[in-house]
Protein backbone atom coordinates (compact mmCIF):
# COMPACT_ATOMS: atom_id res chain seq x y z
CA UNK A 1 0.00 0.00 0.00
CA UNK A 2 1.26 3.43 -0.93
CA UNK A 3 1.95 5.94 1.75
CA UNK A 4 -0.27 8.99 1.87
CA UNK A 5 2.68 11.28 1.10
CA UNK A 6 3.55 9.28 -2.00
CA UNK A 7 -0.08 9.32 -3.14
CA UNK A 8 -0.18 13.05 -2.63
CA UNK A 9 3.02 13.46 -4.65
CA UNK A 10 1.65 11.35 -7.49
CA UNK A 11 -1.60 13.28 -7.37
CA UNK A 12 0.32 16.58 -7.58
CA UNK A 13 2.38 15.24 -10.49
CA UNK A 14 -0.82 14.38 -12.33
CA UNK A 15 -2.99 17.35 -11.36
CA UNK A 16 -0.44 20.17 -11.82
CA UNK A 17 0.31 19.38 -15.50
CA UNK A 18 -3.42 18.98 -16.16
CA UNK A 19 -4.14 22.32 -14.50
CA UNK A 20 -1.26 23.86 -16.44
CA UNK A 21 -2.64 22.61 -19.77
CA UNK A 22 -6.18 23.68 -18.81
CA UNK A 23 -4.83 27.12 -17.81
CA UNK A 24 -2.99 27.55 -21.11
CA UNK A 25 -6.05 26.50 -23.09
CA UNK A 26 -8.32 28.69 -20.94
CA UNK A 27 -6.03 31.69 -21.32
CA UNK A 28 -5.90 31.15 -25.08
CA UNK A 29 -9.66 30.89 -25.32
CA UNK A 30 -10.05 33.95 -23.09
CA UNK A 31 -7.65 35.91 -25.29
CA UNK A 32 -9.42 34.81 -28.45
CA UNK A 33 -12.74 35.86 -26.98
CA UNK A 34 -11.33 39.05 -25.51
CA UNK A 35 -10.06 40.44 -28.80
CA UNK A 36 -13.44 40.34 -30.58
CA UNK A 37 -15.13 41.72 -27.47
CA UNK A 38 -12.61 44.57 -27.25
CA UNK A 39 -13.02 45.34 -30.96
CA UNK A 40 -16.80 45.40 -30.50
CA UNK A 41 -16.45 47.67 -27.45
CA UNK A 42 -14.23 50.12 -29.34
CA UNK A 43 -16.52 50.08 -32.37
CA UNK A 44 -19.56 50.70 -30.15
CA UNK A 45 -17.81 53.59 -28.40
CA UNK A 46 -16.86 55.17 -31.74
CA UNK A 47 -20.33 54.75 -33.22
CA UNK A 48 -22.14 56.52 -30.40
CA UNK A 49 -23.10 60.07 -31.30
CA UNK A 50 -20.62 62.65 -30.12
CA UNK A 51 -21.98 65.77 -28.52
CA UNK A 52 -21.53 68.77 -30.78
CA UNK A 53 -19.57 71.70 -29.40
CA UNK A 54 -21.87 74.42 -28.17
CA UNK A 55 -21.69 77.40 -30.50
CA UNK A 56 -21.38 80.85 -29.05
CA UNK A 57 -22.95 82.34 -32.18
CA UNK A 58 -26.57 83.50 -32.09
CA UNK A 59 -28.36 84.11 -35.39
CA UNK A 60 -31.32 86.40 -35.96
CA UNK A 61 -34.06 86.67 -38.56
CA UNK A 62 -32.97 90.17 -39.46
CA UNK A 63 -31.44 93.40 -38.22
CA UNK A 64 -34.61 94.49 -36.40
CA UNK A 65 -34.80 91.25 -34.39
CA UNK A 66 -31.09 91.51 -33.50
CA UNK A 67 -31.52 95.13 -32.35
CA UNK A 68 -34.44 94.15 -30.11
CA UNK A 69 -32.64 91.12 -28.67
CA UNK A 70 -29.35 92.93 -28.06
CA UNK A 71 -30.77 96.30 -27.09
CA UNK A 72 -28.38 98.20 -29.37
CA UNK A 73 -28.60 100.13 -32.59
CA UNK A 74 -27.06 98.19 -35.45
CA UNK A 75 -25.26 100.38 -37.92
CA UNK A 76 -24.66 99.19 -41.45
CA UNK A 77 -23.39 100.60 -44.74
CA UNK A 78 -25.84 102.79 -46.64
CA UNK A 79 -23.94 101.99 -49.83
CA UNK A 80 -23.47 98.45 -51.14
CA UNK A 81 -22.20 97.38 -54.55
CA UNK A 82 -25.07 96.59 -56.91
CA UNK A 83 -24.36 92.85 -56.97
CA UNK A 84 -24.76 92.37 -53.19
CA UNK A 85 -28.10 91.07 -52.00
CA UNK A 86 -30.08 93.02 -49.39
CA UNK A 87 -30.99 92.10 -46.65
CA UNK A 88 -27.88 90.45 -45.22
CA UNK A 89 -27.62 86.70 -45.68
CA UNK A 90 -26.68 86.35 -42.00
CA UNK A 91 -27.19 88.55 -38.96
CA UNK A 92 -25.51 87.18 -35.84
CA UNK A 93 -23.92 88.00 -32.51
CA UNK A 94 -21.47 86.12 -30.34
CA UNK A 95 -22.01 85.34 -26.65
CA UNK A 96 -18.25 85.43 -26.08
CA UNK A 97 -18.01 89.01 -27.33
CA UNK A 98 -20.82 91.15 -25.86
CA UNK A 99 -21.91 93.91 -28.23
CA UNK A 100 -20.50 92.22 -31.36
CA UNK A 101 -22.79 92.03 -34.39
CA UNK A 102 -21.93 90.35 -37.70
CA UNK A 103 -23.66 91.14 -40.99
CA UNK A 104 -22.79 88.91 -43.95
CA UNK A 105 -23.67 89.95 -47.48
CA UNK A 106 -23.17 87.79 -50.58
CA UNK A 107 -23.52 88.67 -54.25
CA UNK A 108 -26.20 87.00 -56.36
CA UNK A 109 -23.56 85.02 -58.26
CA UNK A 110 -21.78 84.19 -54.94
CA UNK A 111 -18.49 85.54 -56.32
CA UNK A 112 -18.27 88.48 -53.91
CA UNK A 113 -18.90 88.76 -50.21
CA UNK A 114 -18.74 91.31 -47.47
CA UNK A 115 -18.55 90.83 -43.70
CA UNK A 116 -19.41 93.88 -41.64
CA UNK A 117 -18.75 93.68 -37.90
CA UNK A 118 -19.54 96.26 -35.27
CA UNK A 119 -18.96 96.21 -31.55
CA UNK A 120 -20.43 98.80 -29.25
CA UNK A 121 -18.09 99.86 -26.47
CA UNK A 122 -19.50 99.70 -22.91
CA UNK A 123 -22.03 97.49 -21.09
CA UNK A 124 -19.42 94.74 -20.73
CA UNK A 125 -18.11 95.20 -24.26
CA UNK A 126 -14.48 96.20 -24.57
CA UNK A 127 -14.80 97.36 -28.14
CA UNK A 128 -11.92 95.02 -29.03
CA UNK A 129 -13.06 93.05 -32.07
CA UNK A 130 -12.26 89.34 -32.03
CA UNK A 131 -9.72 88.08 -34.54
CA UNK A 132 -11.19 87.29 -37.97
CA UNK A 133 -12.57 83.72 -38.28
CA UNK A 134 -10.68 83.16 -41.49
CA UNK A 135 -6.98 83.83 -41.44
CA UNK A 136 -5.69 86.29 -43.95
CA UNK A 137 -2.12 86.37 -45.21
CA UNK A 138 -1.50 90.10 -45.11
CA UNK A 139 0.26 91.45 -48.17
CA UNK A 140 0.02 95.14 -47.29
CA UNK A 141 -1.05 97.53 -44.55
CA UNK A 142 -1.67 101.25 -44.46
CA UNK A 143 -3.81 103.89 -42.79
CA UNK A 144 -6.75 105.56 -44.51
CA UNK A 145 -9.47 107.95 -43.42
CA UNK A 146 -13.07 106.75 -43.04
CA UNK A 147 -15.46 109.67 -42.40
CA UNK A 148 -12.73 111.50 -40.46
CA UNK A 149 -11.66 108.45 -38.43
CA UNK A 150 -8.30 106.77 -38.94
CA UNK A 151 -8.70 103.23 -40.21
CA UNK A 152 -6.21 100.47 -40.80
CA UNK A 153 -6.51 98.96 -44.26
CA UNK A 154 -5.04 95.51 -44.78
CA UNK A 155 -4.76 93.72 -48.10
CA UNK A 156 -4.34 90.00 -48.17
CA UNK A 157 -5.23 86.56 -49.33
CA UNK A 158 -7.74 84.55 -47.28
CA UNK A 159 -7.48 80.84 -46.43
CA UNK A 160 -9.86 80.20 -49.31
CA UNK A 161 -7.36 81.83 -51.68
CA UNK A 162 -9.47 84.89 -52.49
CA UNK A 163 -8.12 88.45 -52.32
CA UNK A 164 -9.39 90.19 -49.22
CA UNK A 165 -9.46 93.81 -48.12
CA UNK A 166 -10.00 94.46 -44.42
CA UNK A 167 -10.70 97.83 -42.83
CA UNK A 168 -10.75 98.38 -39.05
CA UNK A 169 -11.69 101.65 -37.36
CA UNK A 170 -13.47 103.13 -34.34
CA UNK A 171 -15.97 105.98 -34.20
CA UNK A 172 -18.88 107.13 -32.05
CA UNK A 173 -18.41 104.47 -29.35
CA UNK A 174 -18.20 101.60 -31.86
CA UNK A 175 -15.41 99.49 -33.30
CA UNK A 176 -15.89 98.37 -36.90
CA UNK A 177 -14.39 95.79 -39.25
CA UNK A 178 -15.25 95.47 -42.91
CA UNK A 179 -13.85 92.51 -44.80
CA UNK A 180 -14.61 92.28 -48.50
CA UNK A 181 -13.61 90.67 -51.77
CA UNK A 182 -13.99 94.04 -53.50
CA UNK A 183 -11.21 96.44 -54.45
CA UNK A 184 -9.65 98.81 -51.92
CA UNK A 185 -11.49 101.81 -53.36
CA UNK A 186 -14.86 100.01 -53.29
CA UNK A 187 -14.27 98.76 -49.74
CA UNK A 188 -13.36 102.27 -48.56
CA UNK A 189 -16.51 103.62 -50.26
CA UNK A 190 -18.65 101.01 -48.46
CA UNK A 191 -17.01 101.80 -45.11
CA UNK A 192 -17.49 105.54 -45.66
CA UNK A 193 -21.24 105.01 -45.97
CA UNK A 194 -21.57 103.60 -42.42
CA UNK A 195 -23.32 106.28 -40.31
CA UNK A 196 -21.43 107.20 -37.15
CA UNK A 197 -23.65 108.12 -34.19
Amino acid sequence: MASPARSLRELVLIVVPVLFVVGIIGAGLHFLNLVPLEVERIAAANSQPKSEPVSSQVTYDGIKQAEEALGIQILYPNYLPADLIWPPLLVSSDRLFPGLVNLVFVSADEQNSLLFQQMKVGDGATGQLPPPRERVLTTGKRQVSISGATAELMQGISDSGKPDVILEWSAGGYSFRLSSTYSEDETIKIAGSVPHP
